[in-house]
């Protein structure tokens, strides 16, 4: 119907138009970032939606719809969306991070730690999730195992300041000031 136009409009209305020639689920996907942006839940929960309609597996955008529908309260939803997009992806680290940031937003530190972990065991050389893992168990208070992940992410990553940094303060909360110093310089 309308080819070779590329237009979208963020009105009160929510999506007035998204056209193309084809039409991607990417397209709507970058219109639901923007509405999201700006706070406005419902609408890029729609953009999203619309987007799955032409690509029911495409696990950016199941991520995404999932951290609308949490952005709305719908947790379960948010939840099942974000352990989809995982099955369809699991590849892609921003995933298993959206679940580790929905559990820890309802306060379930060990689920935060568990999506990390489950992470790594499919991504074992992805630093970043090495250092979000370390510090998901570090807000559990597990310094050493904390510390594991540190240097893992260290191996992965020489020269990281955010792995020497995280082993720098590992070392500190193991009241271990010798070791800590040198990562902190």
């Amino acid at each position: 119907m309308f080819q070779n136009v590329v237009l979208v409009s963020l009105d009160r209305g929510g999506i007035s138009a998204i056209l193309g020639a084809p039409c991607k689920p990417a397209h709507y996907g970058r219109f639901g970032n923007a509405l999201r942006a700006k706070s406005d839940f419902q609408a890029a929960e729609s953009a999203y939606r619309r987007g799955l309609m032409i690509d029911p597996v495409a696990a950016p955008l199941l991520g995404a719809l999932g951290n609308a529908l949490a952005d709305q309260g719908k947790i379960g939803a948010a939840r099942r969306m974000m352990v989809r997009a995982m099955e369809c992806a699991p590849e892609l680290e921003l995933i298993h991070g959206a679940l580790a940031t929905l559990a820890r937003r309802n306060g379930d530190l060990i689920g935060a730690v568990d999506a990390f972990r489950r992470g790594l065991v499919l991504l074992p050389t992805s630093a970043p999730l090495a250092i979000h893992h370390g510090n998901a168990v570090s807000a559990l208070e597990h310094h050493k195992h904390a510390l594991t992940s540190f240097r893992w992410a260290w191996v992965l990553a020489p020269g990281l300041a955010a792995a020497a940094n995280n082993i720098a303060r590992a070392h500190s909360e193991l009241l271990d000031p010798r070791q800590s110093e040198p990562w902190f310089r």
